[in-house]
């Protein structure tokens, strides 16, 4: 289970303090948008690489590749439908939308855009 976060201020009382379902599935891939690759010192395969490929002049057909590539292989999600991938040059953020399925078969939508 993951905990709920208000904003960024994690949620320790009150209804709805744990997430279940396609909630969860959802959160766990936006922290693993959140991660940059080798920040967990237990799993340095995980998180999304940032500094290794998708900022900068990066072709924005890779920066999805290397999107998809880091949630299919850390956020138990077998299948990623509907990517929406948005590069704002003027803000210098990415923007990106996707609907994930994980093992049990829970289908979440996930948005997430990247801050300066």
């Amino acid at each position: 289970m993951i905990r709920t976060f208000d904003g960024t201020d994690l949620v320790t009382s009150g209804p709805g303090v744990f997430l279940s379902d396609k909630e969860e599935l959802a959160a766990g891939v936006v922290y693993l948008l959140r991660q940059i690759l080798t920040e967990d010192f237990l799993n340095q395969s995980k998180g999304t690489p940032w500094f290794d490929g998708l900022l900068g002049k990066t072709d924005p057909a890779m920066v999805e590749i290397l999107l998809k590539q880091s949630v299919l292989q850390s956020a138990k999600v077998t299948q990623i439908t509907d990517f929406t991938l948005n590069v704002d040059k003027a803000t210098r953020t990415y923007s990106v939308a996707m609907t994930v399925t994980n093992e049990s078969g829970i289908v979440a939508t996930v948005t997430y855009t990247t801050s300066e």
